[in-house]
């Protein structure tokens, strides 16, 4: 998603850019009739929400502020969220970040604060205040335990939707998968995969438990107290899971 741009000029729905590209990576400009379709195919099936991807190969773009307005008043209650950023912890390796040699979490976490600066001011308005931003979306070498630990959920916690990882049990570039997609709909195998990032999880999940007793209002038998909104972070997720 962070190889594509969007053009609200646009009139075609996608178009290609890179005749050279490798055939699992295609970059395309794709324009707002994009988000029509969406909506259209939610519809007809009685509903359906969507993931929108904003990249952070350039926090500064006003591409990025652009695209979540636009995807936030085309598809309303149909956006589910928005992913900031997609495998920020590849930047360095794959070279997406050239003007920094090695992309930190503290860059990550400065680019994150940009960002959500920029999207208070949208030419929609405010996409900040809908509270649909997700991440770290971390793939493969940093760790969820140390981001948390880094001060990045401490920040923008009040604003996240969800926590977001993305894991590869299997690699499908070769177009030669080893597993359908009902190995991934298998509860086993989410827990299993899961185990990537135990210690993360485990210090989220004692973070819920601290946040729905003490902000919440949840007694020790799940019951809630009050009803003040602020149990977004853990997206209100059973106390004793």
């Amino acid at each position: 998603m962070d190889s594509s741009t969007y053009v609200p000029g646009q009139q075609e729905i996608i178009q290609f850019t890179d005749p050279n590209a490798n055939s699992n990576d295609q970059p395309v400009n794709y324009g707002p009739q994009l988000f029509d379709v969406m909506k259209g195919v939610s519809s007809a099936v009685g509903g359906a929400q969507y993931l929108v991807g904003l990249s952070l190969r350039t926090p500064n773009s006003t591409n990025i502020p652009l695209l979540a307005g636009d995807a936030s008043k085309a598809l309303g209650d149909d956006l589910d969220a928005l992913l900031l950023g997609n495998e920020p912890d590849l930047y360095t390796a794959h070279g997406n970040r050239p003007g920094i040699a090695n992309y930190t979490v503290n860059d990550y976490i400065g680019d994150y604060s940009m960002v959500f600066g920029n999207l208070e001011h949208t030419p929609q308005g405010d996409v900040l205040s809908e509270d649909k931003i997700a991440g770290p979306t971390i793939c493969c070498f940093w760790d969820l335990a140390s981001i948390i630990q880094s001060g990045w959920l401490d920040k923008f916690a009040e604003r996240l939707k969800y926590i977001t990882l993305q894991h590869y049990p299997q690699n499908n570039c070769q177009g030669k998968p080893q597993y359908g997609l009902d190995y991934y709909t298998a509860h086993a195998n989410a827990v299993s995969l899961a185990r990537w990032q135990e210690h993360g999880l485990q210090r989220l999940l004692r973070r819920c438990r601290w946040h729905f007793q003490h902000v919440c209002g949840v007694d020790v038998d799940g019951r809630l107290r009050s009803a003040d909104g602020g149990c977004r972070l853990c997206g209100r997720v059973p106390p004793h899971a």
